[in-house]
């Protein structure tokens, strides 16, 4: 997925983020740490983990930053991660 492809516009499509849980797991970080590091609420982030949401192209952005990784690692199909 590009980075136009993850939008910088008002109409959107909301985004599955499969590995979220990875990430967040390998940053060794818990859903509160995060979601105050990426400006999004914990509950979201809960939600997108158990796929019960998905994710606004600007969370994908905040969520990626705060990991340190790109958008398109975030919301590429999960491998095991290292």
């Amino acid at each position: 997925m590009t980075e136009q492809e993850i939008g910088t516009t008002h109409r959107y499509r909301a985004i599955e983020i499969p590995a979220l849980r990875q990430w967040r797991r390998r940053a060794a970080l818990s859903q509160v740490e995060l979601g105050k590091l990426a400006e999004v609420s914990s509950g979201t982030i809960a939600k997108i983990e158990s796929a019960r949401r998905r994710a606004r192209p600007s969370t994908v952005r905040k969520l990626a930053r705060a990991l340190d990784i790109t958008p398109q690692e975030l919301v590429r199909t999960p491998r095991r991660l290292g």
